[in-house]
């Protein structure tokens, strides 16, 4: 069942434009890496090794660099993804390929991405994505 919802997740991925936003970070690209999968249906808590998998946003280009080094963590194929951030609200949220994908909360060198966060609403059993740098 958790594969099944990791698999969804990547299926988000590979369907949704420009990663402009200073609430990232001021630099041109800014590097995260995956440390915990929580949520979903199943209510799963998955912590993964750090550098295992790295997102990697270019704000100039509008680019998200997924780097995936473990088979295991099936939510996010290797690749690079067009990705754009909305700012509603004051609140951010990640769109990738076009899809929003979920909001996002930074503190500091802590990144997270919720799923149950949307600009239209809040959701239920979706996951969320803790990044460090």
């Amino acid at each position: 069942m958790k594969k099944f919802f990791l698999f969804i997740i990547v299926c988000a991925l590979s369907l949704s434009s420009s990663c402009d936003n200073d609430d990232i970070n001021n630099s041109k690209t800014e590097t995260w890496f995956l440390v915990n999968i929580s949520g979903g249906f199943a209510g799963i808590n998955n912590d993964i090794e750090k550098g295992t998998v790295i997102w990697t946003f270019n704000r100039q280009d509008s680019i998200l660099k997924i780097e995936n080094y473990n088979d295991d963590v099936i939510a996010f194929g290797s690749g690079t993804y067009s990705c754009s951030i909305l700012n509603s609200n004051n609140k951010n949220y990640l769109s990738i390929e076009g899809n929003e994908f979920g909001g996002m909360i930074t503190s500091g060198s802590e990144l997270i991405i919720d799923q149950n966060m949307q600009s239209e609403g809040s959701g239920a059993d979706k996951f969320r994505f803790r990044f460090v740098k």
